[in-house]
């Protein structure tokens, strides 16, 4: 299964000759593979896996581009979260599709945080929700304690 971070790790990566991080040549097979799940997710749009792929796939984008091209980067997660919503909305159980919603709100967040506070602010607010939630109705889990904690502190 995808993981929603792995993008941040190519800023930190070097060129050999100690050029600038690889993350351009990371962009080029995002957006292959977007391409791809995007049309994975056009013929079989009820697949939630493929759903949540493609999701992944358009943050990962977001997260290459932050620092580079923020407008950009808020377009990609903009486009992944009423997908998000969708998923968390129709599997109310299904713990990864609320986390997954609450990372999405917080990324959407944290790129409005100047340009538009109040929106920001509630995407916050739900975010924080969703994992005051997760913790609720699994106390034990150690990453539901973790992503609230991790709320919390920003």
């Amino acid at each position: 299964m995808p993981s929603r971070s792995g993008a941040r790790q190519c800023r930190f990566s070097r060129e050999p000759d100690g050029s600038p991080p690889r993350c351009r040549h990371a962009l080029g097979y995002y957006r292959q593979a977007l391409e791809i799940s995007q049309q994975l997710a056009q013929t079989a749009p009820n697949d939630r896996e493929t759903l949540r792929d493609f999701t992944v796939i358009l943050e990962s984008i977001g997260d290459l581009l932050r620092s580079s091209d923020p407008e950009t980067a808020l377009n990609y997660y903009q486009q992944s979260q009423p997908i998000c919503r969708h998923l968390a909305e129709t599997a109310p159980n299904d713990r990864e599709a609320q986390r997954d919603l609450s990372i999405t709100l917080e990324r959407v967040a944290d790129m409005l945080d100047e340009s538009d506070p109040e929106t920001a602010l509630t995407h916050y607010r739900e975010s924080l929700k969703i994992r005051q939630q997760l913790v609720e109705t699994a106390p034990d889990s150690p990453r539901a304690q973790r992503d609230l904690a991790f709320r919390k502190h920003r």
